[in-house]
């Protein structure tokens, strides 16, 4: 998921707990699937007015049988270190923070976290940075874009240190969250190979 959904509304109060869900399709070479996407719990905590940091559990809740398993291993082109093999993704922790620059119409953000993956074989610490900026098209629909780099540089046997991933969008306030859709294209050559393209529907409620 787009660390984007998080950004779009101030948090009343400072403090929100939020859910996140979603339906991908992914294709990896001639094979294509569509499944849903993992569900993300936590709190997110907002310093000023545009400073945030977030606390969340991922759990795993894609299919991991059959093409409706590709989602799962391709999902964001970021969980799989070889575009020829699956990785569901396992019981996830995560740790971020952000800040956000805004300008008229227009906002530029950054992004900044870790994730523990309980449990994993390799990868058990994945770092993460995300880029991101957008335009406000209509009054609650942003039309944005995030560069996201995840390393396992921390994690000597995990193979490549750093996987990046182009993330393109409309993210649409709607009342108690967000919605969005994405197209997700992985700039490594390995994914590129594979043919690995992630498209989806997102949506972030948040209890407050």
């Amino acid at each position: 998921m787009s660390a984007l959904l998080g950004y779009q509304r101030p948090i009343a109060g400072h403090l929100a707990l939020t859910a996140e869900a979603g339906l991908a399709w992914a294709q990896r070479g001639s094979r294509d699937g569509t499944s849903l996407t993992d569900l993300t719990i936590g709190g997110a905590y907002q310093a000023g007015a545009a400073t945030v940091a977030r606390l969340a559990l991922i759990l795993p809740l894609a299919s991991d049988e059959g093409d409706a398993a590709i989602p799962a291993a391709v999902h964001g082109a970021l969980r799989v270190a070889d575009g020829e093999r699956f990785d569901p993704t396992p019981v996830t922790v995560r740790l971020a923070g952000g800040h956000r620059w805004v300008g008229g119409k227009a906002f530029v953000q950054v992004d900044a976290g870790a994730d523990a993956r309980l449990g994993a074989d390799d990868e058990r610490l994945r770092l993460r940075l995300g880029i991101a900026g957008g335009v406000r098209a209509i009054d609650r629909v942003w039309v944005v874009g995030e560069l996201t780099t995840v390393s396992s540089i921390l994690d000597p046997g995990a193979g490549e240190d750093f996987r990046h991933v182009l993330d393109l969008g409309l993210r649409v306030d709607v009342p108690r969250g967000v919605a969005g859709v994405r197209l997700q294209v992985p700039l490594d050559r390995s994914l590129r190979a594979a043919d690995v393209y992630v498209a989806g529907f997102d949506y972030l409620v948040r209890f407050q």
